[in-house]
């Protein structure tokens, strides 16, 4: 039976905590990809190691603000930190597998994007600061030298379809997840009591509603630590550290491995194929 009790997961969440500090502390030796072995490390592959590594780190780091804010009775408030563990977790994995340079470049295309869209933003605030602040020669740079890729990480759903197991049903967590990391109706209701028939201000609650339970925000935050753990594992060669993950999947229920979908490859056969009839043309 996969662990329900608050305790048992705390308890998970620990032993992960634990082996990830012992096995992260000292920098790792790195397997490669097959089609990247004899060949110089390029700056997708930098990119694609220190990105997967930061989100792993980041991860980890963010599960310890959880448990914080469960601590002290802040269960809403440690809703939004779930979502960025769970959100993280599975880019990671999604990332350490991206065929070639495709899954860095989109990744770092969106950061230029996002910081183009703040940079023209900024050019029009009625503060000096920000108008004058924020060069976008180098922003630019990046967003022309990674507009090739196969992949695009703007929408999380798309990353959510190119996981299995994941697909819709990841990206519906997410969504469920999203509903108090917002400010909307979701929030509000958390503080107001039901109003009878014809009552127009409904009584407000002394303490707010949970959303979601305890043992659920701590199940995805010990979900995602193991998803973030496996997407660092395969670059590692650290055969100890891999073996308590494997263990600790089944003990949550779920598949530690999340796999490039059947939608992944078929877009990048469909592309290449597009790449190779532009050149015939061309």
């Amino acid at each position: 039976m996969p662990l329900s009790e608050e305790g048992e997961l705390r308890s998970l969440i620990d032993d992960l905590q634990e082996q990830w500090t012992e096995h992260s502390r000292a920098s790792p030796t790195f397997r490669r990809p097959n089609s990247a072995k004899g060949k110089q490390v390029d700056g997708d592959e930098a990119a694609r190691i220190v990105s997967v590594i930061g989100f792993a780190r980041h991860v980890h780091e963010t599960v310890k603000g959880i448990v914080v804010l469960l601590d002290a009775g802040l269960v809403n408030q440690a809703i939004p930190l779930v979502r960025l563990a769970y959100e993280t977790s599975l880019t990671a994995a999604w990332l350490v597998q991206a065929e070639g340079g495709h899954g860095s470049r989109a990744l770092i295309h969106e950061y230029a994007r996002q910081r183009l869209l703040f940079i023209n933003d900024a050019k029009k605030s009625a503060s000096p600061v920000f108008r004058e602040g924020l060069p976008s020669e180098e922003v630019e740079k990046l967003l022309t030298e990674n507009s090739d890729s196969h992949d695009s990480t703007r929408n999380f759903q798309a990353t959510c379809l190119d996981l299995e197991p994941g697909g819709l049903d990841a990206y519906i967590h997410y969504r469920a997840l999203s509903g108090m990391s917002h400010a909307g109706v979701s929030i509000v209701d958390r503080y107001f009591k039901s109003p009878p028939q014809g009552v127009a201000i409904p009584e407000w609650r002394p303490h707010a509603e949970e959303a979601f339970p305890r043992e659920l925000l701590l199940f995805f935050s010990a979900a995602s630590m193991v998803w973030a753990d496996r997407a660092f594992i395969y670059m590692s060669r650290n055969n100890s550290h891999r073996n308590f993950v494997r263990s600790a999947a089944p003990a949550l229920g779920i598949d530690p491995d999340l796999k490039l979908s059947d939608a992944y490859r078929k877009r990048h056969l469909k592309r290449r194929a597009e790449r190779r009839q532009d050149a015939t043309r061309n």
